[in-house]
């Protein structure tokens, strides 16, 4: 079972981003296949079909984990769907690739802005 709740009772996500949609299918199949982690997967033309935050919040209602590309994960953020309070745990699968204006900086980034505006 993954971490739903924050000690503030607060809904939590948690969110695999990776570089590619076929990967994104990939992870999503082998941790579909491998555990019994209620598993999403979200990448651009299925993003697109969201155009309220409820839709999006009512397909996170329905899973434990998405698996999402950087791209859109940087969307969601932009968007407001999802601010980082939100995560409560990020994976970065092939994290190496996270240089110069790789979409995996962009939501470290946020994520660094937002622990200075905690300070």
């Amino acid at each position: 079972m993954l971490p739903r709740e924050a000690a503030t009772h607060r809904r939590q996500w948690v969110f695999m981003l990776v570089p590619q949609v076929a990967l994104c299918r990939q992870q999503a199949r082998y941790v579909h296949a491998q555990t019994d982690i209620k598993t999403g997967r979200l990448f651009g033309t299925l993003f697109a079909r969201m155009s309220r935050k409820a839709d999006f919040a009512q397909m996170m209602d329905a899973v434990e984990l998405v698996v999402l590309t950087g791209g859109v994960m940087n969307n969601l953020i932009k968007s407001g769907f999802v601010a980082m309070p939100d995560i409560a745990l990020l994976v970065l699968d092939e994290a190496h690739q996270a240089r110069g204006d790789h979409d995996y900086v962009k939501v470290m980034q946020a994520y660094h802005k937002h622990k200075l505006l905690l300070r």
